[in-house]
């Protein structure tokens, strides 16, 4: 089975500004490169990974590009989108985009660049954000929308349930798909338990079906509660009773068929 990771981030402190990033954070402040990952996705048996955004600029993209050019394993880049800096220059070379985080109605905007070219939109809300969520996915219903990180909950052994109910109005929304993401770094208590995780896993196959659930580390964020290895033993397990057919959409064809990733070779 092809596994694509479809959510990884590299950056060059060197060359970018990461105004998230601060030196107090020993973990992640520092340049996190290809030659790091390359050895990591070859020992948990991925085959290749999408890059996305983490400076929240279109600045970026180029330095993306670059690193996609060099390592054939960088399947895609998905890059930052907002309507007061649109990817215009690179447009027809992203597989995706990232828009902002919606905060509030005067989030719920598309960069006109971006409904030309029909390119899926990535975005990140918490369960206040859902009602902007649907808003958004409504008012383009022609894109594709992948909520990250599972729409970002805290991740506790008994609240899948609950987490499930919210995200229901999102996840009826026909042209909306979630990443399996994050989860290590929203778990409460940590670290996030392989039983926990498959209760959100069941209830998100139950909300969108396989075929719209896409698998992403968000490395590096997850050092903050464990390894690159840890999280790939987690969703795998977490997966490990689904169909085969399902596991097949969730590791790999969902995110081809969503990011095209077969019309880009």
């Amino acid at each position: 089975m092809p596994i694509i990771d479809a959510h990884l981030h590299l950056w060059d402190l060197d060359r970018l500004h990461y105004h998230w990033l601060s030196p107090e954070d020993t973990l992640l402040y520092r340049n996190v490169t290809a030659a790091e990952v390359e050895p990591l996705l070859q020992k948990c048996g991925i085959d290749g990974a999408l890059l996305v955004e983490a400076a929240n600029t279109s600045e970026e993209i180029g330095y993306m590009l670059e690193l996609a050019a060099e390592h054939r394993w960088i399947k895609g880049v998905i890059g930052w989108a907002s309507v007061n800096d649109p990817p215009s220059a690179y447009v027809e070379r992203l597989c995706g985009v990232r828009l902002p985080w919606l905060h509030s109605e005067a989030d719920v905007v598309i960069p006109a660049v971006v409904r030309e070219h029909g390119l899926a939109c990535d975005i990140i809300a918490d369960a206040e954000a859902y009602p902007l969520v649907i808003k958004l996915a409504q008012a383009a219903p022609e894109l594709t929308f992948v909520l990250a990180h599972f729409g970002l909950p805290r991740m506790t052994p008994d609240g899948a349930a609950a987490w499930a109910e919210q995200l229901a109005p999102v996840a009826a929304l026909p042209n909306m798909v979630m990443k399996l993401s994050g989860h290590m770094t929203s778990a409460d208590p940590r670290p996030l338990q392989a039983e926990t995780l498959q209760r959100y896993v069941q209830e998100a196959v139950r909300l969108f079906g396989a075929e719209r659930l896409i698998y992403g580390s968000n490395y590096p964020i997850l050092l903050w509660a464990g390894t690159f290895e840890d999280d790939s033993r987690l969703i795998h397990a977490a997966c490990a009773d689904l169909p085969e057919a399902a596991q097949e959409a969730i590791f790999s064809g969902t995110a081809t068929r969503v990011y095209r990733l077969e019309e880009r070779g």
